[in-house]
Order: C-alpha cells, then structure tokens, then sequence
C-alpha cells in the first residue's frame, strides 16, 4: 500500500516480465467456441509476430510506423549558445524557429546539434524566444495486415510469411533467407475421390499445380500439371511430370477436373490407400 498507485486496479511489484496470451490469429476468443472479441483485449499474436489489440471492431497491431515530435521553447539570453535538449536529437530531426521565424540548420549556418546538445552559431538576444521541435521515429513496420487481421504480411529473422483466409490467417506462402519460396497450404486427407483445389472460371482461365502426394508409408509423389477452363463449362487436365522419392514415375491415382457453370474443381482418386495432399496453385487472370 506503501507504493499503491490511484486509479491502478492491478499492479505487478516485478522487474521482469508479464506474459500474455499467446498464440495464432486462429485462437482468438471469436475463433473458439463461445468466445467473443471486446474491447481491451491484448494479447500475442505468433501470426502477426507482435502484440496485438482489440479496439471494438477489429485486432490492430502495435508495429506500425509512426513519428513523434517533441516541443520544448526556452528564451534567449543575449549570451547563451548552447541549450540542452530533453532527449538527445541530430541536426537533421531538428527544427528550430527563433521568433516564429525558421533557422537553417548545419555546420556554418544557425545551429547544430549533438546529443542533448543545441548550439548556436550566434548567441539568441535576451527577448527571443526559441522553439524547438525534435522528430523521433519510434517504431518499425515489421507486418502488413487487413482490417481483420487475415490477409497479410510480416517478417522474423528467419523468413517472410503470407497469410490469408476468411475467418482466421493462415500462412500459405513463404520466403526464406536464401530466396526459396515454401508452399505452406493445408494438406488435404484423399480417401477416396477428393476435390483439392477449386476456383472461379469467370476470373480464371487456367492454373498451373504441383502437387504432392504422401502415402502411409511416407513415399512422396510428386505431379505437375496444367489446367485450361471454359467461362462457363469445359475444364481440360494435362500432366507435365510425375516422379516419387523412389525415382518412379507412378501416379498414385488420377487427377481429373470439372466446371459446373464456371466452378472449376480439381479432384484426385487414389489407386489405392490414402494420400495427403499438398497443393500449390498458381492462377492466371482472365
């Protein structure tokens, strides 16, 4: 009670740390089952890769750029050439206006700084009247997002992440420190004959796959193929390659696709077994 301080309903008596709620853009309370997003809420997000809050319409970030500027004023003193700034500044994120009137800053003109250091070329006379404004960037974008929080971008040490979705962010695509692109897709479970790939014909006119299917016993085939569509029907499949991790060139079953009035959908039958499946589309505008 000693240190209590008015108007505080918790405080911490620590030096080290609290840890938030930490997890995917998923696993917000809206995401689970009879959770709801209100106002206030703070937590972690490992899909944005920093701390994120609820402002009663959607989650924003806390990593976005923004520029602060500080103003101090003091008053010459006819002799006086050096005033001592409130945090330390270069000469560059500094303005500096003697009498409403804007100095030139520099080596051999009005004023440098250095540190905490304002100096002046010439001594301000002892009714001036010196305003000081410093510019400090405080943060750095580390990630782009949409309103809601699915659709975007961020970055770690490691690589550069895309996300999307509809009703929560999903990481689909990546970049690593050497330039490799990672397909990061949901694999989808075919037991038996299994739509993994669906798109608009009236936006797309065809699409390019690779896809690879992972059977039970770990055996990884991989099969590349084009697709052509019709606006409103008519869709045509053909194999580019096919090759497995044993070096066989055995498709696992067969790839066939539909258009019902401009749906197109990709579909896999297996011969036999079950495969997972990842899927990497690339779409070509109509």
């Amino acid at each position: 009670t000693a240190t209590l301080v008015t108007g505080a309903k918790l405080i911490v008596n620590s030096t080290d740390s609290i840890l938030l709620p930490v997890g995917t853009s998923s696993q917000r309370p809206s995401a689970l089952s009879g959770g709801s997003d209100v106002t206030g809420m703070l937590r972690y997000s490992t899909t944005r890769g920093t701390v994120e809050f609820y402002d009663g319409a959607a989650w924003q970030s806390t990593t976005n750029t923004f520029t602060i500027i500080v103003e101090q004023q003091f008053t010459g003193t006819g002799s006086q050439t050096d005033f001592t700034l409130s945090q330390a500044a270069t000469t560059a994120s500094v303005i500096v206006s003697i009498n409403g009137v804007i100095q030139i800053g520099g080596a051999g003109y009005a004023y440098t700084v250095s540190g905490t250091t304002l100096s002046f070329s010439e001594a301000p006379s002892g009714t001036d009247i010196i305003d000081v404004r410093i510019l400090t960037t405080t943060q750095t974008v580390r990630g782009i997002a949409s309103d809601n929080g699915y659709n975007g971008i961020h970055t770690d040490n490691t690589s550069v992440y895309l996300s999307t979705g509809t009703g929560s962010a999903v990481t689909v695509r990546s970049w690593l420190t050497n330039g490799a692109e990672v397909n990061s897709t949901t694999a989808v479970t075919a037991l038996t004959t299994t739509t993994i790939d669906t798109f608009d014909a009236t936006l797309y006119s065809s699409a390019e796959y690779t896809v690879t299917a992972t059977d039970g016993s770990g055996l990884r085939t991989i099969s590349k193929f084009l697709v052509a569509a019709g606006a409103s029907s008519g869709a045509y499949l053909s194999t580019i390659t096919t090759i497995d991790s044993s070096g066989a060139t055995t498709v696992p079953g067969t790839y066939s696709v539909t258009n019902a009035s401009g749906s197109v959908a990709v579909k896999f039958t297996p011969t036999v077994g079950s495969y997972s499946m990842r899927v990497k589309a690339t779409y070509q505008t109509v």
